[in-house]
């Protein structure tokens, strides 16, 4: 491929390439070192990438800086954004990462939509290096030692407090550069405070900083066109943004790319995020509610079989997770950017590696427990429990994209499965399985619907990724309707099913404070689904997806709060018997 190489004044560097080309013929070694030389690279003639092609582009130059939002910030206006970042507004010079307490080393942007000819929206970059080498020396002795204090009320993706050196050395290119934001007096304004000379010199300092900015030999004013990729340097470099028309289109994607070392924590940091600690608070009444139903009372904390059996059940589920995070590692670099670096952070094969012990630790000690309480078919529970995490997640089976079957897989697989492998190990007589079965079921329908919540708000990205939810195979309006039907079944079912099998055995005092609380959980939860899905079922696809994403925030507060309200009840037995 015959790439143009074109220098732009006063720094940077164009590539022209043959229209349509793709990112992939393009040498990211070559880039680097162009990008490092020039600071601004603008790359031209490349197909347009889309969400998944942009984030792995932006990987081959070092990794992702996550965002609550994911990798890709998308720079487009907003009517009803609370950030001057999502109107037509002028951006003041900034450099990125701030707030975050984490600086990118580069900016990896790429141009949906430019603005018509004429209308402004031009990105403005500042090279603070070339800045502190021409600048006078009483000027920039005036400037050292300077410390400015940034704040900025958090209501978009950034925001806080934090203080900085005006010269700061950078270690990566052995220059000193500019560390400065202009204030931001606009929707969710950015207050800039001298602190080493008083309010009145500090508004001078301030007025000699923006006059030297706007020096045009150290500055680049990129105007966008449709497709353009833009890579920028984020530590030497100031940018901001020109005012534009709101009648012209200008939607534009950003990736940070952080270069931080990689240090001996960072290991056991990623190890811990594919292991996924936000689900243990809702697993572990997984494991107790069987036990505490189980006559007996056969929850002793001095056995070793309570500690055995607590293990093998964290390490079944932190091989199904970890596998799914190694399956997902490409999705999730763009809506759970954290899951997906730590894949990449820690490396292939070193997950691959953690799996197969795990899962290795998982089979060894289910051998050891089958001959411990003499029940040999426990190893093959979990030796097929095992084999059914490889197939929810991994191709070709991949039972997480065939619609119905990744309800049941995951029905099996979080619920039913656990709670039989459990009542199987710790029941001294198995005449009670077929009564803690339906328990499961019943519980595991419950926990399903709510989790379809979840799945119905990812809609848009994984048919975007595709992947066949079920959301994606009968349409979010479809999903959230067997959501709340799961859990009004569920809930019913393990309702009847307690009071008839348990209520007996209970004080009135226990069952009726367990069973409130259960009723209260379950009726909330059904109550607000049941609520989304008529408020959804006659709305177009797209509002549809959004009213699912505004009510999934209280997914995670459901799932836990009918978890702990069932423990609750199970927990009224097991202290009254």
């Amino acid at each position: 491929m015959t790439i143009e190489y074109l220098k732009l004044e006063p720094f940077g560097m164009e590539l022209r390439c043959p229209e349509g080309s793709e990112w992939r013929t393009l040498d990211s070694a070559q880039l680097s070192n162009l990008l490092e030389e020039h600071r601004v690279l603008v790359i031209r003639g490349i197909k347009s990438l889309n969400k998944f092609e942009l984030v792995a582009a932006a990987r081959q130059f070092g990794s992702i800086q996550p965002w609550s939002f994911g990798a890709i910030n998308e720079l487009k206006v907003d009517p009803s954004a609370k950030n001057y970042l999502f109107t037509d507004h002028e951006v003041p010079l900034h450099w990125d990462g701030a707030f975050a307490g984490v600086v990118p080393r580069w900016l990896f942007f790429q141009c949906l939509e430019a603005p018509e000819t004429g209308s402004g929206g031009a990105t403005c970059f500042v090279d603070t290096s070339r800045l502190l080498r021409r600048v006078e020396p009483e000027r920039r002795a005036a400037w050292a030692g300077q410390r400015f204090h940034y704040h900025s009320a958090r209501l978009a993706h950034y925001g806080g407090s934090f203080s900085a050196e005006l010269i700061q050395h950078d270690a990566k290119s052995g220059e000193d550069v500019l560390r400065y934001a202009e204030p931001v007096d606009d929707l969710n304004p950015v207050h800039v405070t001298p602190l080493t000379v008083s309010e009145e010199d500090g508004r001078a300092l301030m007025r000699d900083l923006s006059a030297a900015l706007a020096d045009p030999a150290i500055r680049l004013e990129h105007r966008w066109r449709d497709g353009d990729i833009l890579l920028a340097d984020n530590r030497i470099l100031l940018h901001g943004r020109e005012r534009f028309a709101a009648t012209t289109p200008r939607h534009l994607q950003r990736v940070n790319i952080l270069d931080e070392r990689r240090r001996w924590w960072h290991g056991l940091r990623d190890s811990m995020r594919i292991r996924r600690p936000e689900f243990w608070l809702a697993e572990i009444p997984i494991f107790f509610i069987p036990l505490l139903l189980l006559p007996g009372k056969v929850i002793d904390p001095a056995s070793t079989l309570f500690w055995m059996s607590l293990l093998l059940f964290f390490l079944l589920f932190h091989t199904g997770d970890m596998l799914n995070c190694l399956a997902d590692r490409n999705l999730d670099a763009v809506y759970k950017t954290r899951l997906s670096e730590a894949v990449y952070g820690l490396g292939i094969t070193s997950v691959k590696w953690q799996i197969v012990l795990t899962m290795i630790a998982a089979i060894s000690l289910s051998l050891v427990l089958s001959i411990q309480i003499g029940r040999p078919w426990l190893i093959v529970l979990v030796i097929a429990g095992l084999l059914l995490g490889i197939a929810y997640s991994i191709k070709p089976m991949q039972l997480k994209s065939r619609g119905l079957w990744q309800i049941i897989a995951l029905w099996i697989l979080i619920i039913v499965g656990p709670m039989l492998l459990l009542t199987l190990i710790f029941a001294a007589s198995l005449e009670v399985l077929p009564l803690l079965v339906i328990v499961a079921a019943a519980y595991g329908a419950l926990q399903e619907g709510i989790i379809l919540v979840n799945t119905a708000e990812d809609y848009h990205e994984d048919r975007e990724a595709g992947i066949r939810t079920p959301a994606v195979a009968w349409g979010p309006q479809s999903c959230i309707a067997l959501a709340a039907a799961l859990i009004l079944f569920g809930g019913a079912v393990l309702l009847i099913v307690l009071y008839f099998a348990w209520q007996p055995l209970y004080t009135v005092e226990a069952w009726t404070a367990g069973m409130l609380l259960f009723v209260t959980c379950w009726l909330w939860v059904a109550y607000r689904v049941g609520q989304l899905w008529r408020r959804i079922r006659q709305l177009d696809l797209t509002s549809a997806v959004a009213a699912i994403k505004h009510a999934a925030r209280w997914m995670p507060l459901w799932i836990t709060a009918t978890a702990w309200a069932t423990f609750a009840v199970a927990l009224a037995w097991y202290l009254s018997v």
